[in-house]
């Protein structure tokens, strides 16, 4: 692997029947030594103590004294870091055509995607490219069949390029009669151009007048090269009036904003007010891109009594309305308080001016969320739209006050679960008239103690929208709350969406995680949909299909664009089927299969103990690679060898890492909004945000050369790796920071970070200073570029080595032995053990 010499006692998978040989595989000899994470037994999760050390701190340091460990060299076990940049070699130069047989290019890796037929792995990626003929199969496999979709991603991941748009006219799309799919490149044309055959469902439609065309002697229409939605994988085609329950109108948004004292106090109302005002230049357009936004706009505020705005753009200021009986909730205007935000802009910016004066010495301490979020209803009831709330404390008054029920005693314990779930029905009763409505709510919480994320969080759940939390806001996040909110609005947005999947015959959904509603077991409803909403789909046999065949996947989103236009985008995906065990694991996908197996767990910690969610996930873990040993090997191989499938080499790295997770993680030291934010990142996150999250990119900053360009390489996330005299950057998605060394270079520090010596060191500093050196600007130059491939903002935090705050970065070098959580290498070992007795009953 990446010109490690092979190991003594480690074995890659044997060559399979009909397939080239892959890389050597790393394994691993049995008979390894007693390690130190594995005395005395093992515990009821994969967490392991080892010998006595600091807490928080892994046995080796950047000292690099931490002795090696006897029989197997950490640097031989399958890394990350070594399969990302093999995958990056490989598609430096060469593009991926989507209509390519195998697996895709791995999320991390930047590819050029050409859509020759079936739509881009950015938006829909399949955890297994082979899909097993029979249940039976699949179930032996242990494999799960998902779909980890993102209907409104960009297939080339240029949020630029746009889909072709299909106009049928008013009859509207041409679809099979039978299941109703849509016309795509698989599909066959029979009978002269007259009928069509369904590649799903195999029945037979008749080719409508309007859309008839002669076939050439091959079968193929005369006309192919000017139909996208016979040459490409994703298209869009303009909804006809049957699709539309209502007029379709411009997206409108609203924002409601809490002015409690603790919301004024800490600067999280100017902050948001400053965020929306640069905002409002950034709502996406219409169809003209040179006219000015369509989208409107509404502002309310909050604390135990609502504040309505009239902002009509022919008045000398603002006007204001209170409604104080929050009890019964009403907009108190027939105009103004949705409003263009083109034609209103002057008098919007004069009321975000005001607004952090005007509510400058509130003392109430109370807020009403659940009226505040009835006004945002009400207000975008008969539209649509999408909604930002934001909150600093826990509603204890009017509809949808709730009790602090949070009890330190039963964090950690089974009893804890019962904190995952809302304390009663009032919200989601609320998310799902939103849905109904079309309005997708982000929460923006901002708790300085428990606020009670299971509950207020469910809302924007329900609705599509997303949770986002900064605990003890301060004046330094007022960067990352900017961001968020310009990045919420500048995105192409739909709403009042519906997804729906279908499948060859033999084949159908039957489970989703995401965040969405639904009122049937088809139906995916979506009030808001962007780019980065993912929805992921277990899919299950009802009947058996044929060997060596292609299956076909195919996912229709019906939705209103930001333009105030009804839309279907369909995207058409492709898989062969297979009734061989290594066709079936050499067409598994990592990175598909890292976003789902979390979210399988994150839904059994709302009905299960912890330690049970994380016993069934390594068990899952364990039983794919212990079927690869029994099944995909040569029967001559060692039984003490430890033999991993090449697509699924990384299983135990990033299961090791899942289990250690905020979400899964033992302790009571994890508060019940810091476990439940992370369940539901877990439930939303796609491929893409999965990898980084579970092993985060860790690159070296002292080693970053002047004239360069791009991020450097990454490094393996562990403390023996690191130097005294090294800085450090590395980031999860979520967050970034930048680790110094005691020993790190004084004139490093100067002239990028504009501090004396490491003593002097500013470790509240949310941004590096912007110094006219080389160094400072080619650091700063390699912070935006990570900043721009994840979303939306990640916030800088500088880590000083030693520091009490190093305990943080420790818990992101997951190959480290961490507390009680065992290393990559002793949890490789004990998924070892685990398969060897599997292997031996």
């Amino acid at each position: 692997q990446g010109g490690v010499p092979p190991q003594p006692g480690f074995q890659g998978g044997p060559p399979q029947p009909g397939f080239a040989p892959g890389p050597q595989q790393p394994g691993f000899q049995g008979g390894v030594p007693p390690q130190p994470g594995f005395q005395g037994g093992v515990p009821p999760q994969p967490g392991f103590p080892g010998a006595p050390q600091q807490p928080g701190y892994p046995s080796a340091g950047p000292n690099g004294n931490g002795a090696p460990r006897r029989g197997i060299d950490p640097d031989a076990v399958p890394s990350p870091v070594v399969v990302m940049a093999l995958d990056q070699e490989r598609f430096a130069s060469t593009p991926y055509h989507t209509s390519t047989r195998g697996n895709p290019p791995l999320t991390s890796t930047n590819a050029a995607i050409v859509d020759d037929g079936m739509c881009s792995p950015l938006i829909m990626r399949s955890t297994m490219y082979t899909v097993p003929i029979t249940d039976d199969l699949m179930n032996q496999c242990k494999i799960p069949l998902c779909l980890v979709v993102q209907p409104f991603a960009s297939p080339n991941g240029d949020p630029a390029t746009v889909l072709p748009v299909i106009d049928h006219g008013a009859e509207g799309p041409v679809r099979c009669r039978r299941c109703k799919a849509y016309l795509n490149p698989s599909i066959i044309f029979v009978d002269g151009g007259r009928r069509f055959q369904c590649n799903l469902c195999k029945g037979v439609s008749e080719v409508p007048e309007h859309y008839f065309c002669n076939l050439d002697h091959t079968g193929r229409r005369h006309d192919i090269h000017m139909r996208p939605e016979l040459t490409l994988g994703s298209v869009e085609y303009t909804a006809s009036k049957e699709y539309c329950a209502r007029d379709p109108v411009p997206a409108n948004f609203v924002y409601a904003i809490d002015v409690s004292y603790a919301a004024v106090q800490s600067g999280m109302l100017a902050a948001a007010c400053q965020g929306i005002r640069e905002a409002l230049a950034l709502f996406p357009k219409g169809l003209d891109p040179s006219a000015p936004s369509p989208c409107k706009i509404g502002i309310i505020t909050y604390d135990k009594s609502i504040h309505f705005y009239s902002l009509l753009p022919n008045l000398a200021q603002p006007q204001m309305m209170v409604v104080s009986d929050v009890t019964d909730i009403f907009v108190p205007m027939s105009a103004g308080m949705l409003v263009s935000v083109h034609e209103s802009k002057d008098i919007i910016e004069t009321l975000l001016d005001r607004l952090p004066h005007m509510f400058a010495n509130n003392r109430e301490t109370d807020v009403c969320v659940g009226p505040a979020l009835q006004a945002v209803q009400l207000a975008l009831q008969a539209t649509g739209g999408r909604a930002a709330v934001f909150c600093s404390s826990l509603p204890v008054t009017g509809p949808g006050a709730l009790k602090k029920r949070e009890d330190v005693t039963i964090l950690g314990t089974d009893k804890e679960k019962a904190l995952f779930v809302p304390q009663d029905a009032f919200y989601k009763t609320i998310a799902a008239d939103c849905v109904k409505a079309g309005i997708c709510v982000d929460m923006f919480l901002f708790p300085t103690s428990y606020i009670d994320i299971a509950t207020l969080g469910a809302v924007a759940t329900t609705t599509g929208g997303s949770v986002h939390r900064f605990p003890l806001f301060k004046i330094s996040d007022t960067e990352r709350l900017v961001e968020e909110i310009k990045y919420l609005a500048r995105r192409q947005f739909g709403y009042d969406a519906m997804l729906r999947l279908r499948c060859s015959t033999g084949l159908r959904p039957t489970d989703f995680f995401g965040n969405f509603n639904m009122s049937n077991t088809q139906d995916v409803e979506l009030a808001g949909v962007d780019a980065d909403t993912s929805v992921t789909i277990r899919i299950k046999h009802d009947d058996k299909i044929a060997d060596n065949t292609d299956v076909h996947f195919q996912i229709a989103l019906l939705y209103t664009s930001s333009a105030g236009i009804r839309r279907i985008r369909v995207h058409t995906l492709t898989l062969r089927s297979g009734s061989q065990h290594p066709d079936i694991f050499r067409g598994a996908d990592m990175d598909a299969l890292l976003a789902v197996l979390p979210k399988v767990g994150a839904r059994d910690a709302l009905t299960a103990p912890m330690p049970t969610v994380r016993d069934k996930l390594f068990n899952m873990a364990t039983g794919i690679l212990a079927c690869y040993r029994k099944t995909c090997t040569s029967p001559n191989s060692a039984a003490g060898q430890l033999i991993l499938p090449e697509a699924l080499k990384l299983l135990p790295a990033y299961m090791c890492s899942i289990i250690r997770c905020t979400a899964f993680r033992p302790g009571g030291d994890i508060s019940a909004d810091e476990r439940v934010l992370s369940l539901l990142q877990l439930q939303e996150m796609s491929a893409a945000q999965a990898v980084p999250l579970f092993y985060p990119r860790m690159i070296a900053l002292h080693d970053v050369l002047e004239g360069e360009t791009g991020v450097p390489l990454a490094l393996r996330l562990s403390y023996a790796r690191m130097k005294e005299h090294g800085v450090y950057l590395l980031e999860n998605g979520l967050e970034m920071y930048l680790w110094v060394g005691k020993a790190a270079p004084a004139p490093w520090i100067q002239q990028a970070l504009g501090a004396a010596s490491f003593t002097s060191i500013d470790a509240n500093m949310t941004s590096l200073p912007v110094l006219p050196n080389p160094l400072s600007a080619r650091v700063r130059d390699v912070i935006s570029a990570i900043r721009a491939e994840r979303k939306p903002f990640m916030r800088l935090t500088v880590i000083k080595q030693k520091d009490v705050a190093e305990t943080i970065f420790l818990r992101q070098l997951v190959e480290d032995k961490y507390n009680d959580l065992a290393s990559y290498v002793d949890f490789l070992c004990h998924i070892h053990r685990e398969i060897q007795t599997a292997l031996s009953k």
